[in-house]
């Protein structure tokens, strides 16, 4: 567990500042980074902590809810003699869908907007800012996770599905122009115009 986060932590930090790069090349809007780096980044340490805590949450949510019974159920609907890749794609699809319901309860709900508007809090956007994230933020986000072992998806590629999202995470949140090229892109991925 401890290897996957620090793969996670590298991840995470290797890809903002490749994005960091971008963004100070071809800047959306003007950002102090100077000032607004050790805050950003301390805010990000919080966040990482909690995810952290949460992956081991996660564990045993997940040996938790998951019992034997829903595997078999899930078994003797026949989705687990599938492909591989067919379920990894249905999990990626079930868990954005997730995202974006729990995205946009956190937006409707009084209660669950104190959770998430930490995230909002921010008057620059940079990857960095993206790492704003509350407990309770990061939890409910979590529950899409959920779909990867419901469907058999192998710890191993779990791995690779949680950098994904950190980099993913981080490229939403991107100061960057919008470029014609991102138009192919925006057909099945979200680009950072939609937050800019």
């Amino acid at each position: 567990m401890i290897t996957q986060m620090l793969i996670g932590l590298s991840a995470l930090f290797g890809s903002g500042i490749l994005f960091w790069i971008w963004e100070i090349k071809d800047p959306f809007r003007s950002v102090e980074y100077r000032s607004r780096f050790p805050i950003e980044f301390g805010a990000a340490m919080i966040s990482a902590v909690y995810s952290i805590i949460l992956a081991y949450f996660f564990v045993a949510l997940v040996k938790l809810t998951i019992s034997p019974c829903m595997m078999d159920f899930i078994g003797w609907t026949g989705l687990l003699s599938w492909p591989l890749w067919v379920r990894l794609l249905i999990a990626y699809v079930l868990k954005d869908f997730s995202f974006y319901v729990t995205h946009w309860i956190k937006h409707k709900n009084n209660t669950l907007w104190l959770t998430h508007n930490w995230h909002h809090s921010i008057d620059q956007l940079w990857w960095l800012a993206a790492q704003r994230e509350s407990l309770t933020d990061v939890l409910l986000y979590k529950v899409g996770f959920l779909s990867f072992p419901l469907l058999g998806i192998p710890p191993e590629i779990m791995v690779f599905v949680g950098i994904h999202y950190m980099i993913h995470d981080n490229w939403i949140h991107l100061n960057v122009r919008w470029r014609s090229w991102m138009k192919f892109i925006e057909w099945f991925y979200v680009t950072p115009r939609v937050h800019a």
